[in-house]
């Protein structure tokens, strides 16, 4: 089964580039900014992974992680943040909390490699699904 990857970003060229890089590997839907990203979450949708833009006009990747933790807590732990090292004190504190981010400019080589440990970290063990009382897989906040 191929693996759901959602790229958050409001600029629709970086959003494009990413798609075309990651096309033959997964299975990528981009939603042009965060509140975009929120509706599409909001009506069902999941993915394995979200790569998302930190720092955008609105609803930033920080509201997008938000929102998630309060009401899709598993979305908001396969997020993975970019950004260009141009953000506020808040974003400096986020980034500070552990979570996944690269930072702009990154190679193709890097982003595919912190995806993919991304989707294991978040595979249950080979053998079926995790039983009730095993410990959960790590998470990134």
């Amino acid at each position: 089964m191929t693996t759901r990857v959602l790229i958050v970003d409001d600029e629709p060229g970086m959003s494009r580039t990413l798609a075309i890089a990651l096309g033959e590997e997964y299975e990528v839907v981009t939603a042009q900014g965060g509140a975009e990203a929120l509706r599409r979450l909001e009506a069902g949708e999941r993915f394995g992974v979200i790569l998302c833009d930190l720092m955008m006009p609105g609803v930033s990747g920080m509201d997008v992680h938000g929102a998630l933790a309060q009401w899709a807590p598993d979305q908001a732990a396969r997020m993975v943040f970019m950004t260009g090292g141009a953000y506020t004190e808040q974003a400096a504190d986020f980034l500070d909390g552990g979570h996944p981010t690269l930072r702009k400019p990154f190679f193709i080589d890097e982003l595919r490699l912190t995806l993919r440990q991304q989707v294991e970290r978040r595979t249950p063990p080979v053998g079926g699904p995790r039983r009730p009382n095993s410990s959960p897989p790590p998470t990134c906040g």
